[in-house]
């Protein structure tokens, strides 16, 4: 990971040479994946609980937290670097002080088979690549029994156009859809990416 002040976009977070973040436009990013997620959950409840898997820098956990009506926010990153750096060096782009928020330093692939229950489950953890596909097709499966209602996946960024039948996307929407989700797929241009971020959306 390295953390470079870029004269046209602040403070930029790079991992294996990949722009993840940056000051100037991080807001659009997160605020997209956050609105994927809500904007399909209509249950009336106010006590809504979320899981954010990855998301080390905080700034996913900081826009759920901004929702009036969540009251439980779990994250699970399992860099405990990326989390020391961000609570302690860049704390710009996260909530950590809100007691909503519990951090659990862990691997998913090691918590997976937990029972755990939530109204929505936000997963920002990789790109998915088609030789990956029976990795992460057992993880989607494991952590869609947590929630009965929503589940957000990031699934590319950097594209310079959508491509809704890509092959990986067809395969992780049929895995939603099998598991009962009906999905909805959404984007949005981040200018420091020079291509879209998307988002695919399961909802029961």
């Amino acid at each position: 990971m390295e953390i470079i002040d870029r004269p046209i976009w602040g403070l930029s977070c790079y991992m294996d040479g990949v722009i993840q973040s940056c000051e100037r436009d991080q807001d659009l990013y997160h605020g997209a994946l956050i609105k994927a997620a809500f904007h399909y959950f209509v249950r009336n409840t106010n006590h809504i609980k979320v899981c954010i898997l990855g998301g080390g820098e905080g700034a996913t956990a900081k826009k759920v937290l901004e929702r009036d009506r969540v009251s439980q926010v779990d994250m699970i990153e399992w860099d405990k670097d990326v989390l020391d750096v961000f609570q302690d060096r860049f704390s710009m782009w996260a909530n950590w002080d809100d007691e909503r928020l519990t951090i659990y330093n862990d691997d998913v692939y090691a918590v997976y088979r937990d029972r755990r229950s939530y109204h929505i489950v936000i997963a920002d953890l990789f790109d998915f690549k088609i030789e990956d596909a029976e990795e992460w097709t057992l993880l989607l499966r494991k952590i869609g029994r947590w929630t009965k209602n929503c589940i957000t996946l990031y699934v590319g960024t950097h594209a310079p156009f959508l491509q809704p039948s890509d092959p990986v996307l067809r395969k992780v929407r049929k895995v939603l859809r099998e598991m009962g989700f009906k999905t909805h797929l959404s984007s949005m241009y981040i200018p420091s990416f020079h291509g879209f971020a998307m988002f695919l959306t399961g909802v029961r």
